[in-house]
């Protein structure tokens, strides 16, 4: 006899769905999944298997590491320990989830969850769009996930936050990753048990087959109390970057940009953190907060057309002629005209000076011979003539 939700067990054990979207501008389209969720013996976790087909060949490989993508199936079925609700007990398989993957590459990959509910026959019914970036890894490279734990946080009626940072290794390196997850749902009535929860992820396998654009994935999941990065944490202590709101109890979001302004040019607030930013022309100092000025002209290269010249300023640069030597750029910074070294309370001269285009030529009276830098220094006729004077006169 067939084993369904309403009669054997507490969770939806089967689940199918659609994905869509791009990843490296490559589009997916009619990608669908499959999912066989069984609570294991002795009620320790669930075990999640999962098999996406209809993935393009060139896309096939990147799915190894792509564990967030599986989140609505192992959060609603995860086995529930010590009192705490897995996510079909709240939201009764409707619900929506912004996930936002981020690698330390820079990569970062958008996705959105929908949960359809679950319907008489116990099928949970998902649908997933992707978009956005993750690292190219060929084929070849051997991916190993490792275990990791999402932390959730009960933020208000019907809406939850969550996130996590694991790390997969290829070819034994090692690449961190980080997501996280903004979930509503409609049972603004049915709350988590605890402030926080903690999920836990574990024995994972995945195997592609690119010649046959399928992708299978196989996990461990359970959920319980608490925070994951505080041995023996409270669960009903709100994470760093929250505060209590007692009227719930919910976790809300602490704005540090409107408490504490942090950052000298633009901060941007996140549930349970923040980040800062500057505007054009300035980066980030080490500190991460404040802003300094780019020195455009000596960290580009050539930021000029060819025959002029870089001059900085505060936050930003301009290019101007570059004028050679003996000449300057004039008011309007069209053109070169020349300097007058003559024309200075203190002459580059001695005694005469004559001022020609991009340079000066010193030059002395009579009676007198140049020497170095200008001056000139009388001549000693007497010795330097013979018969200076008439004849009969010395």
């Amino acid at each position: 006899m067939d084993c369904f939700i309403t009669s054997c067990y507490k969770i939806p054990i089967l689940g199918e769905g659609s994905l869509i979207g791009s990843i490296n501008s490559v589009e997916i389209s009619g990608a669908r999944l499959t999912a066989h969720m069984v609570p294991l013996p002795g009620n320790t976790a669930t075990l999640v298997n999962v098999t996406v087909e209809g993935i393009p060949s060139e896309l096939v490989p990147h799915f190894r590491h792509l564990l967030p993508i599986l989140s609505p199936l192992y959060w609603s079925t995860a086995t529930e320990l010590d009192g705490a609700y897995n996510g079909y007990k709240l939201t009764k398989g409707e619900f929506a989830r912004e996930v936002q993957v981020q690698y330390t590459t820079g990569e970062i990959l958008r996705v959105s969850q929908y949960g359809k509910g679950v319907d008489t026959k116990g099928v949970l019914h998902v649908d997933l769009v992707v978009r956005g970036e993750v690292p190219e890894i060929e084929a070849s490279r051997l991916v190993k996930m490792t275990p990791f734990w999402e932390d959730y946080t009960q933020t208000g009626p019907g809406t939850i936050h969550a996130d996590s940072t694991s790390l997969f290794q290829v070819d034994g390196f090692v690449l961190p990753y980080a997501w996280n997850h903004s979930i509503s749902y409609g049972s603004r009535n049915s709350r988590m048990p605890f402030l926080m929860e903690k999920l836990h992820a574990r024995n994972i396998d995945v195997i592609v087959e690119p010649e046959k654009n399928i992708v299978q994935f196989r996990l461990e999941a359970s959920i319980s109390p608490g925070n994951h990065l505080i041995l023996r944490s409270p669960s009903n202590q709100c994470p760093t970057g929250f505060r209590l709101n007692p009227e719930g109890p919910y976790c809300q979001d602490d704005d540090e940009c409107r408490r504490l302004q942090p950052c000298s040019h633009l901060c941007h607030n996140s549930a349970g953190s923040y980040y800062c930013s500057c505007s054009p022309g300035y980066t980030l100092d080490v500190d991460g907060r404040q802003c300094i000025d780019i020195n455009e002209c000596s960290t580009l290269l050539d930021p000029c057309p060819r025959g002029q010249q870089c001059v900085n300023s505060i936050g930003s640069y301009t290019c101007s002629m570059k004028c050679r030597r003996g000449m300057r750029l004039s008011d309007d910074r069209l053109r070169c005209e020349d300097i007058d070294e003559c024309d200075v309370p203190r002459s580059p001269c001695e005694q005469v000076c004559a001022n020609s285009p991009g340079t000066y030529v010193c030059s002395c009276r009579q009676g007198f011979e140049l020497v170095a830098s200008g001056r000139c220094t009388d001549v000693d006729e007497c010795k330097v003539k013979t018969d200076a004077c008439p004849r009969g006169q010395e």
